[in-house]
């Protein structure tokens, strides 16, 4: 998947653990690969289900992402919010002039499997693509059983990305990353999510001065 690369902008970022869409979702996704707005529509609709072993349901593992993100807040990027749920994760990210998202990106998913892995010992293979995770209850390590034994990766390789290009969209990524947990029926409030810059005692950023043109 492509991604935009400008320096100093502002990008929603989504990743997911490596078993989160089953292969027919992932046969679907191809099928819409020419309309984003659909493809990103049916995405999130499955990440939000929860398939898949959902090892960040753990706390640990939760916060585990939680803090690799933060541990860099202010010193290699802004983290203007984010959010981890069961299956996926958000953040809306600026990096400084001189440093790539992916590069950012490629960063903390790396540092946070290998603490998930050695934290967790006990993993079992799950689904396409995937990696060996562990089982939050004997509910998930059912889930996993549908699936084929695949190689030892928590994430999925790739990320979804969006340039946000104003203040409208901006504090609209950051209402949606917050209240993901609402849509998905985890919570009935976003400050009740733990693994949230909703419920974080940190203060949001405000909106900063944004570029209005479009990326080429």
């Amino acid at each position: 998947m492509p991604h935009y690369e400008a320096g100093a902008c502002i990008q929603a970022i989504t990743f997911r653990l490596a078993d989160a869409l089953p292969e027919e979702v992932l046969r679907k996704l191809e099928e819409l690969s020419r309309d984003d707005a659909a493809r990103r529509l049916v995405l999130e609709r499955y990440l939000d289900a929860g398939s898949g072993a959902c090892l960040l349901r753990r706390s640990e593992n939760a916060r585990c992402v939680v803090n690799a993100w933060q541990y860099f807040d202010r010193r290699r990027y802004l983290l203007h919010a984010w959010v981890v749920m069961p299956s996926h994760a958000h953040v809306l990210v600026e990096p400084p002039a001189g440093w790539k998202t992916r590069e950012i990106v490629h960063s903390r998913k790396s540092y946070t499997a290998k603490r998930i892995l050695n934290e967790n010992p006990r993993v079992a293979t799950t689904g396409p693509g995937s990696t060996g995770v562990p089982h939050a209850s004997q509910k998930d390590a059912a889930r996993t059983a549908a699936f084929p034994a695949a190689a030892r990766r928590v994430w999925h390789r790739d990320y979804f990305d969006r340039y946000v290009r104003d203040e409208g969209q901006y504090l609209s990524a950051v209402a949606y990353i917050q209240h993901n947990p609402v849509r998905a029926g985890l919570c009935r409030r976003a400050g009740q999510w733990p693994w949230s810059s909703a419920s974080s005692p940190a203060p949001i950023l405000p909106p900063p001065a944004l570029p209005s043109a479009s990326p080429p």
